[in-house]
C-alpha cells in the first residue's frame, strides 16, 4: 500500500462557515468547483506534499448527496479520507484478494469555474460508506495540480500536509486486523490520549491511527454513535512546530506518542493538529 494521503474530508451544511472557520486561523482555501452529481461543490486547501483538506457541501440544502449525505447535514467535520496510489487496478486487486469489499475503480470528473476538466479515477473501498471506516482510493487522469493547488499564501507556511488521519470507531479490536491487512503493516501502538479523551492504536509506517472513546460518555462516543465509524482528526505535518504555530492559530504542545501536536483554534466540530514530524516516528 502507498501511504501518502490523498484528501481528506470536512464536511457541513455551510461552505461559507467551513472557509472562513479555516481562513480565521491561518489556513486560507481555493474554491474548487461543483462536482458532476450536480450537488456537491467544495473548497480546498493544498499543502506541499500534495495533499489537501476538502472543505465539502451541497449547493441546495434540500438536495440528497451521494457522498456523506448525513455528515454533511449533521455539521460532522471531519467526514472521509482517501489514499493515493498510482496504479489503482493493481492496488484494488491486491486488497480484494485480501477479502477486504472493493468496489471500483470508477471514473469521475468535475469542471472548475476556470472551466478546467479534472477526472480521477476511485475505488470503494470496505462495506461502509465511502472512505468512513477506511480509506477509498484515488488515482488522477489529469494533471495532479488541476485538482488541488497550492496557494501562495500556503506555500509559504512550514506545513508538509496531511500526514496522520485519527478515525473514531466503537471498538479498536474490531478493526485491528482489518487495517493490518489494508496496510500489509505489524500491530498498533496503543496509548491514551488526554487531548482526545480516547485509548489510540497507531500503526507502524502509516498515516493510520484508530480512536476509541474512554469511559462511558464523551464526544467521541457520541460521534460514532451518531455517524458510525469515521476521522474525528487530521493532523497536518511541519518540521517546525514553533514556527507552523506563529502562523497557525492554536494551542500549547502536548504529547503525541512520541512526538509533540499543537490542536488548531478552529471554530468547527472535529480536530485539526499540527503535529512535529522534525524526527522520526
Amino acid at each position: 500500500m502507498h501511504n501518502a494521503i490523498d484528501h481528506v474530508v470536512y464536511a457541513d451544511q455551510d461552505i461559507e462557515r467551513m472557509r472562513e472557520a479555516f481562513e480565521a486561523v491561518g489556513l486560507p482555501s481555493q474554491y474548487g468547483g461543483e462536482h458532476d452529481n450536480g450537488v456537491t461543490h467544495n473548497y480546498t486547501i493544498g499543502f506541499e506534499n500534495g495533499s489537501y483538506i476538502e472543505l465539502i457541501s451541497k449547493l441546495d440544502p434540500d438536495a440528497r448527496s451521494p457522498w456523506w449525505d448525513a455528515q454533511i447535514d449533521g455539521d460532522a467535520g471531519p467526514a472521509a479520507w482517501a489514499l493515493f496510489v498510482d496504479d489503482i487496478e493493481a492496488e484494488t486487486e491486491r486488497i480484494a484478494d485480501r477479502g477486504i469489499t472493493v468496489d471500483g475503480p470508477t471514473h469521475y470528473q468535475r469542471e472548475r469555474p476556470d472551466g478546467k476538466l479534472v477526472e480521477w479515477d476511485l475505488t470503494v473501498v470496505g462495506d461502509r460508506e465511502l472512505g468512513t471506516a477506511v480509506p477509498f482510493l484515488v488515482s488522477d487522469r489529469t494533471p495532479r495540480d488541476r485538482r488541488v493547488n497550492i496557494s501562495s499564501e500556503m506555500a509559504d507556511l512550514p506545513l508538509e500536509g496531511v500526514v496522520e488521519v485519527v478515525v473514531g470507531v466503537p471498538s479498536i479490536d474490531e478493526y485491528v486486523d482489518r487495517y493490518r491487512e489494508l496496510f500489509d503493516c505489524g500491530a498498533p501502538t496503543r496509548v491514551d490520549t488526554e487531548d482526545l479523551d480516547a485509548t489510540l492504536a497507531r500503526f507502524p509506517e502509516t498515516p493510520a491511527t484508530l480512536a476509541e472513546q474512554r469511559g462511558a460518555d464523551g464526544w467521541l462516543g457520541e460521534r460514532v454513535e451518531k455517524f458510525g465509524p469515521l476521522p474525528c482528526a487530521y493532523l497536518v505535518g511541519t518540521d517546525d512546530l514553533d514556527a507552523a504555530a506563529a502562523h497557525v492559530n492554536c494551542g500549547e504542545p502536548s504529547a503525541w506518542g512520541d512526538t509533540e501536536v499543537r490542536w488548531v483554534d478552529l471554530s468547527l466540530p472535529g480536530r485539526v493538529g499540527l503535529v512535529d514530524r522534525s524526527t522520526p516516528w
